[in-house]
């Protein structure tokens, strides 16, 4: 048994002038649940399209479980999808609904039986197997579609948005139970989904698409926390960007980055340079180590790592204080930092306050 679940290599689709997906390669391994997320439009649902075997690829190869499926029909295709709109048949049971790909296979009603009832015990719909799809809640009929999917035992489960439809709590329910049937099971699983926090909660492994071509590709933390672009920084949350000049640390302990203008310059660890240059220094929100009131200091370059600037504006949220900040100094560059809110539950800092800001070397990485 092959090792990877889907492969896909050198991947095009295009329709006419417009290319779809661009000359992707991409590996789903056994048990792994991958996240494509980006933007609508960016080739995501034509990638799962493309494996479930709806659309034919312009060029490149798809392989499933290590053999070529190019000219293979979906129907003979050992792939579960589940839509966002769950697809299921209004005048059949949920049972028929279950068995349906079964049907479709050539399996007897007899031996079909007790694979659907087992599909159903594992999404706890055992008790419903003889209800219409119009007597089931949303999370009861999406748990039906998801064992439509399992009961062919498939080599790869695709999931197309399927928590798209459901209110916020719901979704983070099923979202919950999702994971942990996945993980039970070790089923191999491509998730489709533009929700940022929705892919770093489900997934083993992020693929972030962006006009048809893969951005980057990693970890939940290697993505948010390390991203290789701008473009992958702003798509997974809010993202300072300051411009400035980078050289060596004479310590030669990573880099630092002097801010145009400004004669604060900040510290970074994970950073390889050989020389000098102007380039993007990125840090979140949340990363901000401290917030204190601006210290007035002896004549001389502040210490390194912190930030001087000034309140240009406050957003209350709950527990947490947003605040738009201006450098002090400078070019009129802005970040957005968060910060907890006093004991009783104001923020600490009013528009027009000096603030220094001290940001960890780790928390820091740019981009040329």
């Amino acid at each position: 048994m092959s090792a990877e679940a889907v492969h896909l290599e050198g991947v095009t689709k295009r329709y006419g002038a417009l290319t779809a997906v661009d000359g992707l390669s991409l590996t789903i391994g056994r048990g792994e649940m991958v996240t494509l997320l980006g933007p609508s439009g960016c080739g995501k649902t034509t990638i799962l399209r493309m494996i479930a075997g709806f659309v034919r690829p312009t060029s490149g190869t798809v392989s499933i479980a290590g053999t070529p499926v190019n000219n293979i029909p979906p129907h003979k295709r050992q792939v579960g999808l589940v839509f966002q709109n769950y697809a299921l048949f209004p005048h059949m049971t949920v049972a028929d609904n279950v068995g349906f790909g079964l049907k479709m296979r050539g399996i007897a009603k007899q031996a079909a039986r007790p694979r659907i009832d087992a599909a159903l015990e594992k999404v706890r719909l055992l008790e419903r197997r003889d209800a219409y799809p119009r007597q089931l809640s949303g999370g009861q009929q999406q748990r039906t579609a998801l064992a439509r999917a399992l009961v062919i035992q498939p080599d790869i489960l695709l999931l197309d948005e399927p928590f798209g439809a459901l209110d916020r709590e719901l979704r983070q329910h099923m979202q919950s139970e999702m994971r942990q049937l996945q993980r039970s099971l070790g089923i191999s699983t491509l998730l489709v989904t533009h929700d940022q926090e929705e892919a770093l909660t489900l997934s083993d492994r992020i693929v972030v698409m962006n006009a048809g071509k893969v951005e980057q590709a990693g970890t939940p933390a290697d993505i948010f926390e390390r991203p290789a672009t701008a473009f992958v920084a702003n798509f997974m949350g809010r993202m300072n960007l300051l411009k400035g000049r980078i050289k060596p640390r004479s310590d030669s302990r990573g880099c630092e980055l002097s801010l145009d203008g400004v004669e604060t310059k900040l510290s970074m660890a994970d950073c390889q340079v050989t020389d000098e240059g102007p380039v993007t220094v990125m840090f979140r929100p949340e990363r901000i180590a401290a917030v204190h009131p601006h210290e007035r200091q002896e004549a001389g370059e502040p210490r390194c790592g912190t930030l001087r600037g000034a309140v240009l504006d406050v957003n209350y949220l709950g527990a947490w204080a947003e605040l738009k900040v201006v450098v002090s100094e400078g070019t009129g560059q802005q970040f957005t930092i968060r910060t907890s809110n006093r004991d009783d539950g104001t923020p600490p800092f009013r528009i027009g306050d000096p603030v220094d800001l001290v940001i960890p070397p780790e928390a820091t990485f740019f981009i040329k």
